[in-house]
């Protein structure tokens, strides 16, 4: 396991209606269930236990609102996914629980730079 994550495993819940389930943090949202991430719906600091996919896992980096974190490993190219359609690509190895962000994913739709562009200012 890359960069010192830990994780212990917590358990499964067995719903009657949906079988087993992997547990998450009411901290971080699951968009779609094809989603390979998870989105952070409160500040979370570095360091902080976290429950995700039925693991407790030491978060290694703060986590902004709407910000991601990897709901399993995703390989460098691998397409990261949410609310179950493509928004980019990794640019490394993602692990399990990492951050996932401008450092470490590329969009396939517009260059990064431009998401610092501001509406009717030239650069």
């Amino acid at each position: 396991m890359a960069l010192g994550l830990t994780r212990r495993p917590v358990g499964d819940v067995n719903l009657s209606c949906m079988g087993k389930v992997k547990m998450n943090d009411n901290r971080f949202v699951l968009l779609n269930d094809k989603d390979n991430i998870l989105v952070c719906c409160s500040h979370i600091l570095a360091g902080e236990n976290v429950s995700l996919e039925g693991e407790v896992v030491t978060l290694e980096a703060e986590i902004n609102v709407g910000h991601k974190v990897a709901r399993r490993d995703i390989s460098k190219a691998e397409k990261i996914i949410r609310y179950g359609a493509p928004i980019g690509s990794a640019t490394v190895d993602i692990s399990f629980g990492q951050h996932v962000h401008l450092h470490n994913m590329k969009s396939d739709y517009i260059p990064s730079h431009t998401r610092d562009r501001k509406v009717g200012v030239a650069k």
